[in-house]
């Protein structure tokens, strides 16, 4: 977004400086009044007062109500505050009185992408576009609006004609790289991504850090791109500070409060829906915090929100209301089930409207960020070796960091492979994960192992229709015929768990391995391949393989990994000992033993309580595994 306010996450000078209240006394003309209001909402938003910076705003308006700098402002303050409406009502009056004003409508396409308006904001950032061909900002409205839309050929046009004016523009390297992976398209795809690593985070300038997370696959990329990211927040004012609980506080049950938009039928409340149901009602009380997502009348729906004793909605709400709400029900640890994912209200977070606040399931990496206590892992997935690379302290659970769901449906219907456009015979590979973690050189090694099991197939879940075509025409360039890709479409999860039971071998992604994916695949009883690397996001399916006591399916190794697909493709004696393992050890091993996962993932929220009320700060811990 454009205009002075937009700069003011800029770390300031003096981070604990006193910031003055505005003045309401007219000292001098309405225009000067109002100038040094904004100067002061300048100086309040730069320490993080975002209520101060409006409010000085709001009163400089008053002063001057036609002054169009002034209004952007506070457009761009309501905006970052989520106050949309009010950010759309003031972008509206500024067309009014600018309707040339190139500035104002590349604020409005953000403004509508962030309102999920994509239709409107791709008009709003034409206009911008015919009226200033050079507006950066409002090409990559335009790119993002238009993928919004599923229009991705057009997106795509977009980000090149952004980069072919800055080549080294940091935000259109990122966002096209990351729809570039969703759309499968590879060209030139390692140069692409070492120009994504060396161009931006590295050189301070923030960027989405989920797409190195999930680009750059290593725990140093992801550690200093949190950070960068996460500067926009740090030094602002939290809404006050914290000392061990009262014993009155003590006495009372635990309050956990967690805070994201997917309370829906989401990965994350599929595998979080049975730890809440399940919980310790005497001790803990539990609050949701909902930022958004579907009411998209599913049962999970209806589980999760009746789990929490109480859920609110803070959709609609200001960043600063929401953790003034937050704080106000005295929670005690706040669990961000977000992270850097999309929809994420950091904002929140970083106004600490809790003692201790916990980076967990929806994010498997470091956020970079001070106001971030612990992150929830288990030993396998973040060996303390690689602490070094976390800000967060480590809570270690002792068999799988990952909840399940062992309510969770699977369709009785009977799924056939003539119905699901497999052929009669031959080995059925698949992999059900976005198209977004299919890199080239996994592609690779899928396409040599295709090759050496004759009449196997590639059963893969359907992306947009640019993807699957190029997933097809890549299998050509590797010498594999086209319809050995078979594309699943997308349909309701209960079926297509169901329908999952066709498949014979699970080929896992890397850097980014399965992780509600895998633990779908192994619940129907499904073997799962995988090849850890050394980050958090690479070895989720290798810690659900070791949950489940089948640990030989984690490979070493490309090589590795190529042998043990082709020897269970080619020796049935050796999948059906497999198959017959998984089916033994389904509810008998602890990956889907969800009271024993609760009670340790309680232990550690009690862990975490109790060196609070110790006075002692956060510190990395393990715990025990249950007798």
């Amino acid at each position: 977004m454009i205009g002075t306010l937009s700069r003011a996450d800029h770390p300031a000078t003096e981070r604990h400086a006193a910031v003055p209240e505005p003045e309401t006394e007219i000292q001098n003309s309405q225009a000067a009044q109002a100038a040094r209001l904004k100067e002061l909402a300048v100086l309040a938003a730069q320490h993080g007062l975002w209520d101060q910076a409006t409010a000085a705003l709001e009163q400089a308006v008053r002063f001057s109500p036609e002054d169009t700098d002034l209004l952007i402002e506070l457009g761009y303050a309501y905006h970052f505050q989520q106050r949309l409406q009010d950010a759309l009502n003031i972008y509206q009056l500024v067309v009014a009185l600018r309707p040339k004003w190139p500035a104002v409508y590349a604020n409005l396409g953000s403004l509508l992408i962030a309102m999920g308006r994509m239709e409107m904001a791709i008009a709003a950032s034409r206009i911008c576009l015919q009226l200033d061909p050079d507006m950066l900002g409002a090409y990559l409205n335009l790119a993002a609006a238009l993928r919004g839309n599923e229009q991705h050929v057009e997106s795509l046009a977009a980000y090149r004609a952004l980069l072919a004016r800055a080549p080294e523009n940091a935000a259109g390297l990122v966002d096209y790289f990351h729809i570039r992976q969703h759309l499968c398209d590879w060209d030139g795809f390692a140069e692409h991504l070492e120009r994504v690593v060396e161009l931006t985070y590295r050189r301070g300038h923030r960027v989405a850090p989920f797409t190195i997370l999930v680009g750059a696959g290593d725990s140093e990329n992801a550690l200093i791109a949190g950070r960068v990211w996460s500067q926009r927040w740090e030094g602002g004012v939290p809404l006050a500070s914290y000392a061990p609980r009262t014993e009155q506080q003590r006495a009372r049950r635990l309050r956990i409060g967690y805070l994201s938009n997917d309370f829906y039928n989401h990965a994350t409340a599929l595998l979080l829906i049975e730890l809440l149901e399940l919980r310790d009602r005497t001790a803990f009380e539990v609050f949701g915090y909902s930022t958004g997502g579907l009411d998209d009348g599913t049962l999970i729906r209806a589980r999760i929100i009746s789990a929490f004793d109480v859920c609110y909605d803070l959709k609609d709400i200001s960043h600063a209301d929401a953790a003034k709400k937050i704080r106000d029900d005295e929670i005690d640890i706040l669990i961000d089930l977000k992270g850097y994912t999309a929809g994420a209200r950091t904002e929140i977070m970083a106004l600490r409207p809790a003692p201790i606040q916990v980076n967990y399931l929806g994010y498997p990496g470091t956020m970079g960020a001070s106001f971030i206590d612990y992150i929830i892992a288990d030993s396998y997935i973040l060996p303390p070796d690689m602490e070094t690379y976390y800000d967060e302290k480590v809570a270690r659970l002792p068999d799988c960091y990952q909840p399940n769901d062992r309510k969770r449906p699977v369709s009785r219907e009977t799924f056939t492979r003539a119905g699901c456009g497999l052929p009669d015979e031959g080995f059925v590979f698949c992999s059900f994960n976005a198209p977004y973690k299919i890199t080239p050189d996994i592609y690779d090694l899928w396409m040599r192992i295709l090759h050496q099991v004759p009449g196997s197939v590639l059963w893969t879940l359907a992306g947009y229709s640019a993807c699957n075509d190029n997933l097809r025409l890549e299998a050509v360039k590797r010498g594999i015929a086209a319809e050995r890709i078979v594309i699943a479409p997308k349909m309701v999860t209960e079926r297509h768990l169901g329908r999952m039971r066709l498949g014979d071998l699970f080929l896992d992604t890397y850097p980014v391995a399965a992780h509600t994916t895998a633990s779908d695949a192994l619940w129907v009883g499904l073997p799962v391949l995988t090849c850890p690397g050394e980050s958090f996001v690479s070895r989720v399916a290798g810690s659900l393989l070791h949950a489940v006591g089948v640990p030989e399916l984690i490979a070493d190794s490309f090589a590795d990994y190529e042998a043990k697909a082709i020897k269970l493709a080619t020796d049935p004696a050796a999948l059906q000992a497999i198959h017959d393992r998984l089916e033994a050890n389904r509810l008998t091993t602890p990956l889907f033993d969800s009271e024993r996962y609760t009670r340790h993932y309680e232990a550690a929220l009690l862990q975490m309580a109790a060196l609070r009320d110790a006075g002692l700060p956060p510190e990395s811990f393990a715990v025990p595994a249950l007798s």
